[in-house]
């Protein structure tokens, strides 16, 4: 088993999104191979950052960054030719706080690789 399929499965568990066939797969990698701790502690590591990260809007400034972002994708995205990954990464600039970018830039590098 690849490396970025064992990132996936510790994803998976750490979200709880895993089967049981999953979850029994996951266990037995936790048992078996050292390296899979290394990359389950690493996922949860940065699950838990990005789970401190979130924050709530007001419905009205929810309604504010749709439409920006509706209209901004509309002649941006087909001016620009954005990749998907391109894409997520300029909605994350215009919505984040510019401290929390990188991690959430290195988290959907980890999801996309």
């Amino acid at each position: 088993m690849d490396d970025e399929v064992k990132q996936d499965l510790a994803l998976q568990y750490l979200q709880g999104r895993c089967s049981d066939e999953e979850k029994l797969q996951f266990f037995n990698l936790l048992l078996t191979d050292k390296n899979f701790k290394k990359v389950v502690k690493e996922e949860l590591a940065l699950f838990t950052q990005v789970g401190t990260m979130r924050m709530t809007l007001r419905s009205s400034d929810k309604e504010k960054w749709l439409r920006k972002i509706q209209s901004k994708a509309v002649s941006t995205a087909a001016d620009e030719g954005f990749s998907p990954l391109q894409w997520l990464q300029w909605v994350l600039s215009f919505t984040l706080p510019g401290a929390r970018i990188p991690d959430y830039l290195k988290a959907i590098r980890r999801l996309t690789i």
